[in-house]
C-alpha cells in the first residue's frame, strides 16, 4: 500500500515538472530534454553525489527547472547490476521524453 502510494505521489511529480518544463520553455526540444534525464539518471546510478549533480547545471539557462530532475531522479533507486542501472537510466529518460512529448501536443 505505501509502495503505491509513493509510486502514484512520483508519477504526479513527473508529470508535473515535465509539463512545466516543456511549457515553459521552447528551447528545449524533449529529445534534449531526454538526453539531459539520461545524463542525470546515468549519475544517481553510478552514485555521484547529489550536489555535484546540482553543480553541473549551476550555469545552464534552465537551471530551476534542470535541478527539480536531479532531485527527482534521486528518489529513485541506485541499483547495483548494470543491466538494472541501464534499465533504470532508459525508463527515466523515457518516462520523461514521453510526458514531455503529450504535453507539447496538447498546446
Amino acid at each position: 500500500m505505501k509502495l503505491t502510494k509513493s509510486i502514484k505521489i512520483l508519477t504526479i511529480a513527473t508529470l508535473a515538472l515535465t509539463a512545466t518544463f516543456a511549457q515553459a520553455d521552447e528551447r528545449l526540444t524533449c529529445e534534449e530534454f531526454g538526453t539531459i534525464a539520461t545524463d542525470i539518471m546515468t549519475a544517481r546510478q553510478n552514485n555521484a553525489n547529489i550536489m555535484n549533480v546540482m553543480k553541473i547545471y549551476d550555469d545552464h539557462q534552465d537551471a530551476p527547472k534542470i535541478k527539480a530532475l536531479v532531485a527527482l531522479s534521486y528518489q529513485k533507486k541506485a541499483y547495483k547490476t548494470a543491466i538494472y542501472q541501464q534499465r533504470e537510466i532508459s525508463d527515466f529518460a523515457n518516462s520523461m521524453m514521453l510526458a514531455c512529448y503529450k504535453v507539447r501536443a496538447k498546446q
